[in-house]
């Protein structure tokens, strides 16, 4: 394939992710009320959501790599990944801004959203080698912000349920996490920190599993969700640690997507368990 067409591929399928950041700038800039999406109900939701947004800070890096590797991995989903990741991104921090009814958490917000303006457009620019590391720099930060955020919400919460749904809700953003880091290591960009960083996530995500697995809050639902999870995890570990071949790198984004599935399943089912 040459070059010019190349380019126009590309171009082509970041179009709709664009559209989608300079939708979310102007309502960011103009302060329009949040007038689409499903409004949150309970506090259990909004730590749902909320946690759902750290892992789309990893999910939007992970998707840019994969984007930026597709010509060589053909990531057929890549693209509409890293779309919907921006939209939905945006379109429930509108929600938590509606729920949120305490000053800490509405300022953590503010935190959150200053730096969005600053990550969505560059995350919404043809990706290229040159760019993803300084985003993976400004997307650690969003997603230390994102994390204030779930801690606030918990907080208001004495029950051990907010905390279960948040160390759930964590487990789908190291699943991307850990993707993220593969994804731009097979690109081709190798740092120490991203190595370090990436060890520091798989012991996360064992001690978390042991926690969700040891907690007397689950139900049958849980358990059996948390079964197939660990299959996935285990699964996924393995081909995490193989060489960045290009069999074992696609296996990884198809089983990072089942574990993401699986645990958006089980965070859901946590959130709706009242004590």
């Amino acid at each position: 394939m040459g070059s010019q067409c190349t380019d126009c591929s590309i171009n082509r399928m970041t179009k709709p992710i664009v559209i989608a950041v300079m939708l979310a700038i102007a309502f960011c800039v103009k302060g329009y009320p949040p007038a689409y999406g499903q409004q949150i109900a309970t506090l259990g939701e909004a730590i749902n959501v909320a946690g759902r947004q750290r892992m789309l800070t990893q999910r939007m890096i992970k998707a840019y790599s994969e984007v930026g590797m597709d010509e060589v991995y053909s990531f057929h989903d890549a693209h509409a990944h890293l779309s919907e990741a921006v939209s939905l991104f945006d379109r429930q921090l509108r929600q938590l801004d509606d729920f949120a009814y305490d000053g800490v958490t509405r300022q953590r917000l503010r935190d959150v959203r200053s730096l969005w303006v600053q990550f969505a457009p560059v995350v919404g620019a043809p990706p290229t080698k040159a760019r993803a590391i300084p985003l993976n720099t400004l997307g650690e930060r969003l997603l230390a912000s994102a994390h204030s955020v779930v801690l606030s919400l918990q907080d208001i919460s004495d029950a051990e349920i907010a905390e279960i749904v948040n160390i759930s809700g964590r487990q789908r953003m190291l699943s991307q996490r850990l993707a993220k880091f593969y994804a731009i290591e097979a690109w081709g960009l190798e740092r120490t920190e991203i190595s370090e960083e990436r060890q520091r996530a798989f012991s996360e995500f064992e001690s978390a599993m042991s926690r969700l697995q040891s907690t007397s809050l689950n139900t049958q639902e849980t358990l059996e969700l948390l079964k197939k999870a660990d299959v996935q995890w285990r699964f996924f570990r393995d081909r995490l640690e193989k060489s960045r071949e290009e069999s074992t790198t696609m296996l990884v984004a198809i089983t990072s997507e089942k574990l993401l599935d699986l645990f958006n399943q089980l965070t859901g089912a946590y959130a709706v368990i009242e004590q």
